[in-house]
C-alpha cells in the first residue's frame, strides 16, 4: 500500500510502502518503515514521531495508483520510544 497523509505544518508523505496487519481478532495495524520520518533524505525530516499525532491532518494508505479504496489512519500505536528504540523522538 502507498501513503497519502498530509501533516499540519510540516509537509506530505505520498507514495513509499506500508501494510496492514492484524494483532487480534479487533486490532488492525499498518506498519511503514520508521526512516521515513527521521531519515536525512526524508520528506517529513523535521517531523519527530512524538509530533505525528498532533501534526496528522489525514493519513490514508491505498493500493499504488489506485486512491480508492483506502484505510484512513488515526495516528500511531504506542508511545514513540517504545516504537522507535534508539531514535529522537
Amino acid at each position: 500500500m502507498t501513503h497519502d497523509a498530509k501533516f499540519t505544518g510540516h509537509g506530505e508523505l505520498n507514495g513509499a510502502s506500508a501494510f496492514l496487519m492484524s494483532l487480534s481478532d479487533t486490532q488492525v495495524v499498518a506498519v511503514t518503515a520508521r526512516h521515513l520520518f527521521a531519515w536525512f533524505g526524508s520528506s517529513l525530516p523535521n517531523l519527530k514521531l512524538s509530533l505525528i499525532d498532533d501534526a496528522l491532518d489525514t493519513w490514508k494508505l491505498h493500493a499504488r495508483n489506485q486512491p480508492e479504496p483506502n484505510v484512513n489512519l488515526a495516528g500511531l500505536l504506542g508511545t514513540p520510544t517504545s516504537m522507535a528504540p534508539g531514535m529522537t523522538s
